[in-house]
């Protein structure tokens, strides 16, 4: 199959699902600290896994140690959408594209311009009080001297991501499950089709085309209908132009 005939399917598309990996974070510099190496560097550093950093337990009784990992470490507010994320948002416009769902918290589909974005962990740019429900930006989270707490009620500030140990807002996960459920090409983008965010939801889809773009390899590649082995971002503005 050529990426000419993908090009085809893409444009005959008029109900477009895209599920978007964290691979497209990684080509866009965002640290990924579930790889060894880097999950390794993190314990080293801070003492603690990254899952118990970014824990619910650490959230509520190791206040100051979260967030001096989530401020350093999770937001990476110099970094960037990169091209494939623009490429979603010109897809969105034409109509094709219905939806993008992620697992990413960093809000790039939105930041390059797409409208119609279900973020299933939420966003590092959605922060309240938990007491008085004051919404505050991320730079000021950023910002804080140590715990960031609201001025009005001197509560600590809750990022609006869901953290290890809490589930998925089921609405957002229903939500998913009905769009994929309508869409006729599912494109799944920086991710493998046995990841996370793909096994829960593939059942879901009742289309004709699953096209697959992703850097590495995977078992699961004969799942999809269409594989490309290469990077998203260089691949994508071509198949959507």
């Amino acid at each position: 199959m050529s990426l000419t005939e993908i090009r085809k399917i893409i444009n005959d598309s008029d109900n477009i699902v895209c599920l978007c990996g964290l691979g497209m974070n990684s080509e866009c510099g965002f640290p990924d600290h579930r790889v060894p190496g880097e999950a390794y560097d993190i314990e080293l550093k801070y003492g603690h896994s990254p899952e118990d950093l970014f824990s619910s337990l650490f959230y509520t009784v190791r206040t100051k140690q979260f967030f001096q990992y989530y401020k350093n470490e999770i937001l990476c507010l110099d970094r960037e959408p990169g091209a494939a994320f623009y490429s979603l948002a010109e897809l969105e416009k034409t109509g094709k594209l219905r939806a993008t769902i992620t697992r990413s918290f960093y809000s790039l589909p939105q930041r390059a311009g797409c409208k119609k974005v279900i973020e299933l962990l939420g966003s590092i740019y959605k922060n309240t009080c938990p007491h008085c429900g004051t919404e505050y930006t991320v730079d000021f989270v950023k910002s804080a001297s140590s715990v960031p707490l609201c001025p009005e009620c001197q509560k600590t500030i809750r990022p609006g991501v869901c953290l290890y140990g809490e589930m998925v807002d089921n609405q957002l996960t229903t939500k998913s499950a009905e769009t994929i459920s309508k869409a006729d090409v599912l494109l799944v983008l920086g991710t493998n089709l046995k990841s996370r965010l793909c096994e829960q939801r593939l059942k879901y889809f009742n289309g004709s085309k699953v096209i697959l773009i992703n850097e590495e390899e995977h078992y699961s590649d004969d799942l999809a209908d269409y594989v490309i082995h290469d990077k998203v971002n260089d691949v994508l503005p071509y198949l959507v132009s």
